[in-house]
C-alpha cells in the first residue's frame, strides 16, 4: 500500500466501561510482570519510614500476566479451562461476551 502511513491504519479505539461481574468494581487493570518501572521520588517522612511517590518515569520490559478487577481481583478468564486473558484481543473478546460497554 504504497502512500499510506502505518498511522493511518490504526483502528479507532473504544472507551471501555468496565462493571465487574463479581463485585459491580468499575476500574479495571492489567497486571504486568518481570517488569523494570523507575517511579520519582516526590517526598520522604522524617522518619524514613514512608515515601510518596510522583509518576512513574518509565517502564522497560515486562509482559502483561492478566486482566483483572481493581476491587475484588476477580481474573478475567479466557475460556472454562481458566486461562486468564493476557492479550489485547482476548481482553476485548471478554468484553465483548460479557456485554461490557464499548464506547467511540
Amino acid at each position: 500500500m504504497e502512500g499510506i502511513r502505518k498511522e493511518e491504519l490504526k483502528m479507532p479505539m473504544l472507551r471501555v466501561k468496565f462493571q465487574c461481574p463479581n463485585c459491580q468494581g468499575k476500574l479495571l487493570e492489567e497486571v504486568v510482570i518481570d517488569a523494570v518501572i523507575g517511579t520519582q521520588i516526590i517526598e520522604i517522612s522524617e522518619d524514613g519510614d514512608e515515601i510518596n511517590y510522583g509518576k512513574p518515569l518509565y517502564a522497560e520490559n515486562g509482559h502483561v500476566d492478566r486482566y483483572q478487577c481493581n476491587t475484588c481481583g476477580l481474573i478475567l478468564r479466557r475460556d472454562e479451562d481458566g486461562e486468564p486473558c493476557a492479550l489485547p484481543i482476548e481482553l476485548f473478546e471478554w468484553l465483548t461476551v460479557h456485554n461490557q460497554y464499548l464506547q467511540r
